[in-house]
């Protein structure tokens, strides 16, 4: 099969999904996230590949979702540009967001190890926390000093239910160390050891027999929903969804009105200088 926004690699027993927009860092729009599901999926049935290795082209893993793009990845048509939809279509985004990729890829069958270097933000960090193991690279950069974990509530419960992140650590710098420290990654590598750290481990676990590592993946996955993660993933995309009709006070930096305005991107630095 072909695909427009990710690379699929086979070198049995390993395949590697490999995010392919590096001049925008890899941003998670509708279509790249249809296309690793698609990969998944392939991979999921191929009895040939153990596990599976997914990493960023270019400079980074991923900035995280497409922000220019969030508004239409609703597919509500262009009649909703620069209009809010109503808060049950948000709703009905974000659970797809949540049951149809970050479930999918938590849940996934075969072991995966996010590769990440660069960026790893935002919808991009949500993403590695739902792969099985990250190895990441030290410099990574999972959170820019100042800056809060999301502009708005978070609808992936591994934000707080693996990591424990909360205003402790808001305004924290957090590199790849720091990352490790705090149990969002498994392992933090120097930049130039990432590639061969991953694939020594994956050829590792590749050894191991597929029924026991598949059914143990369920039984550990089991285990979370004993401790309230099924009942996590039920809620938080729906403070997610309505923190989008968050109200921001006139003397608050509104990023949502800036970048209708000048653009993601501009709002973004916009709010950076404001620190």
């Amino acid at each position: 099969m072909s695909y427009e926004y990710i690379l699929y690699e086979k070198e049995a027993p390993i395949a590697r999904i490999i995010m392919n927009r590096p001049e925008k860092h890899n941003p998670l729009g509708k279509p790249m996230m249809r296309e690793i599901i698609k990969a998944l999926e392939i991979a999921g049935e191929d009895r040939e590949v153990k596990v599976v290795i997914i990493k960023g082209a270019g400079r980074s893993f991923s900035s995280g979702h497409d922000i220019p793009a969030i508004g239409m990845d609703i597919e509500l048509g262009p009649e909703y540009i620069g209009k809010r939809p109503p808060a049950k279509m948000l709703i009905e985004r974000d659970e797809w967001l949540k049951r149809e990729f970050y479930q999918y890829v938590f849940n996934f069958p075969k072991p995966t190890i996010a590769q990440v270097h660069g960026y790893c933000i935002y919808g991009g960090n949500n993403f590695q926390l739902c792969c099985d193991i990250t190895i990441a690279a030290e410099n990574a950069q999972f959170k820019p000093k100042g800056d809060t974990i999301v502009t708005i509530a978070s609808y992936l419960p591994a934000d707080t239910f693996a990591t424990g992140f909360g205003p402790r650590h808001l305004g924290v710098k957090m590199d790849g160390k720091v990352a490790e420290k705090w149990g969002v990654v498994n392992r933090a590598v120097p930049l130039e050891k990432l590639e061969e750290e991953v694939e020594t481990l994956a050829k590792v676990i590749a050894q191991m027999p597929e029924d026991s590592v598949n059914l143990n993946k369920k039984c550990l996955n089991a285990m979370m929903d004993f401790d309230g993660l099924e009942a996590a993933w039920r809620t938080t995309h729906i403070a997610h969804a309505m923190g989008t009709h968050q109200r921001v006070r006139s003397d608050e930096f509104n990023i949502f009105k800036m970048r209708a305005k000048e653009g993601a991107s501009a709002a973004i630095h916009a709010r950076q200088r404001k620190r």
